[in-house]
């Protein structure tokens, strides 16, 4: 769980864990303890779960927002968190395949409604372009930076429908691309977002020095 602190920034306090056991290992632990193979994502999506489950057992209607690293941002991890209705934020590959957004249904049109757009969108060619960039101000690490940023709306074929997608830029030909399964959220939240996902990092990191 992600909380800011007014002195401190962004402090990471562990609520669930699970240990991975890489496949072959699994195989010594399996004739004592019966020990069953899980990847990172399946082990990821049963702490989200129970997480979820445990929160809205208890009356809990709250937005959640789950932040992760890139490696996560697959169609399968999205398809279960869509149907648990939370949020993503992650990074978007430099060649990651996107489209524009399908056309508005018209009335008594027949058919399947499209889910992508016909035009093919370029991550790269969006960076390079000295048109549409803007300037913001958000907090990064417990510091206000400002920086120049490019977003729109995508649909890409890991996500159940569109995405807000944010390109910024942290130097001459240096950026990066996040990406929001919430259209409507804002850029400056999606990049503290980000931003945040750092005091994890610093949290295991003094896990494992302790």
């Amino acid at each position: 769980m992600l909380l800011p602190h007014p002195l401190w920034g962004v402090i990471a306090l562990p609520v669930l864990s699970a240990l991975y056991v890489r496949q072959q290992d699994v195989n010594k632990l399996n004739s004592r303890y019966g020990w069953e193979f899980k990847t990172k994502h399946q082990l990821g999506l049963e702490l989200v779960t129970r997480l979820v489950s445990l929160l809205r057992s208890i009356g809990c209607q709250t937005q959640i927002v789950l932040v992760v690293d890139g490696a996560y941002a697959t169609a399968m991890f999205l398809k279960k968190l869509h149907g648990m209705n939370v949020t993503l934020v992650s990074r978007l590959r430099r060649n990651a395949v996107l489209f524009g957004l399908p056309p508005e249904r018209r009335v008594g049109q027949r058919g399947r409604p499209r889910k992508y757009g016909s035009n093919k969108l370029s991550l790269v060619k969006r960076a390079a372009s000295r048109q549409g960039w803007e300037s913001i101000t958000y907090v990064c690490r417990g510091i206000e930076v400002t920086r120049r940023y490019k977003s729109f709306l995508a649909t890409t074929t890991i996500a159940q429908g569109a995405i807000r997608v944010v390109i910024v830029e942290f130097g001459v030909g240096q950026w990066a691309a996040y990406f929001s399964t919430d259209t409507d959220r804002e850029v400056k939240k999606i990049l503290e977002t980000v931003s945040a996902r750092w005091a994890i990092e610093e949290c295991f990191h003094d896990l494992k020095e302790v």
